[in-house]
């Protein structure tokens, strides 16, 4: 499931896996290996911070990619800045504590 998320992330920006390995200076053909292999916090970590997700993201495997791919996608095109960015997450945690509650 991890390398599912990262590979829609990876195609909401028009990105292949191996320019997004050459971009984080990760060995080539690393990310698809971690189907059998657990690539450490380490890499996620990177992975999460370079798309700018949370690393419960990626290791979640209740959340939905589609949704969350398109979501990054627009996100991606547009011209946000970081308080945005920021803005947008308070706003998605806020929903999540709401269904929560129900």
């Amino acid at each position: 499931m991890l390398v599912d998320k990262i590979e829609a992330l990876a195609e909401a920006q028009k990105l292949s896996i191996t320019v997004l390995e050459e971009n984080l200076g990760i060995a080539r053909g690393s990310i698809r290996r971690w189907r059998v292999v657990d690539p450490g916090i380490s890499k996620v970590k990177l992975i999460a911070d370079y798309f700018h997700v949370p690393v419960s993201y990626l290791v979640d495997d209740t959340q939905n990619i589609t949704d969350a791919a398109k979501v990054l996608a627009l996100l991606s095109e547009s011209a946000f800045t970081d308080e945005n960015y920021n803005d947008i997450m308070k706003y998605i945690e806020f929903i999540k504590m709401k269904t929560k509650k129900k």
